[in-house]
This record gives C-alpha cells, sequence and structure tokens, in this order.
C-alpha cells in the first residue's frame, strides 16, 4: 500500500469520525434511587470537556426518622435541542 492511499484512507476516516458525531444517540439511564443517573444524565448532555464532580455538585436526598432516603417529588423535565 503507497503512502497516498494511506493519506486517502486516513482522510476518510477523520471525516467518517466526524460526520459520526453529529448523529444523536438516544440512550435511557435506569437503575436504583441514589445510583447516580441525575448526575450522569447532566454529564452526558454537557457539550465539551467534563469536569471534575465534587460532593456539592451531587444530588443528594434526604432522609426520613427511620434513616431511609426519601424520594423527591416527581417533576416534569424539559428538554431542549440546541
Amino acid at each position: 500500500m503507497g503512502s497516498a492511499e494511506i493519506i486517502l484512507a486516513h482522510g476518510v476516516w477523520r471525516v467518517m469520525a466526524g460526520v459520526l458525531t453529529l448523529v444523536p444517540y438516544e440512550i435511557s439511564v435506569i437503575g436504583a434511587s441514589n445510583s447516580g443517573k441525575t448526575t450522569l444524565d447532566g454529564q452526558l448532555t454537557t457539550r465539551g470537556e467534563i469536569r471534575k464532580l465534587y460532593d456539592k455538585d451531587r444530588t443528594h436526598h434526604s432522609k426520613d426518622w427511620l434513616g431511609r432516603y426519601k424520594l423527591p417529588d416527581a417533576t416534569k423535565k424539559r428538554i431542549r435541542s440546541d
């Protein structure tokens, strides 16, 4: 294989990799409570580099008088497409 074919193949590979980043993927994040679903959703929908998460950035749930975690009230979420 000559150098021209390698350069051409590399160019095609780079174009395909760039095009595939434009195709959105729809996924669902499911799991047990307090497993980080909201945090993961926030990271997956962030454009660019993802910064390190600290404890203050995480979702915290309050506990009831028996020490069990209380789930937050259900809310509607609006998804916006840029």
